[in-house]
């Protein structure tokens, strides 16, 4: 689907309630990298066994697209998702400054109040038109 749409703009996938693997997200995350004109990218991947590793490949890819200023990543009842994908979120935010607007949504995760604490007073954020963390 990525490779024959090279000029996707918006790209919206939910993979909620399936049993999509870490590996199955690691492949869309490298996929992602050939789509240079992404403005758009809403990913869902509630109540699925998927890992930071994995989130993190596919902010590493996110970070890339130069176009890319809207994104949200629903990891919902993802609970292998910890206070380590924070690093992965400053390293995206530190390489990527076309963003605007940015939601994630933490909600019955491993994530802590004070793992997101770690992205308070960043000027990175502050720049945001919108930036929402559920948790």
């Amino acid at each position: 689907l990525i490779q024959s749409n090279l000029m996707l703009q918006y790209l919206f996938l939910s993979f909620s309630k399936t049993s999509i693997t870490d590996e199955g997200v690691q492949a869309l995350g490298h996929q992602l990298r050939l789509l240079p004109h992404l403005s758009t990218c809403n990913l869902y991947f509630g109540e699925n066994d998927v890992s930071d590793l994995s989130i993190s490949i596919i902010l590493d890819s996110l970070a890339t697209l130069v176009e890319l200023s809207n994104i949200i990543i629903n990891l919902t009842d993802c609970v292998r998702i910890t206070d380590q994908i924070f690093d992965s979120v400053i390293h995206f935010f530190e390489r990527n400054n076309s963003i605007l607007r940015v939601e994630f949504n933490f909600r019955s995760t491993s994530v802590t109040k004070a793992g997101r604490a770690r992205l308070n007073g960043r000027k990175e954020i502050r720049s945001l038109d919108i930036f929402e963390m559920i948790i």
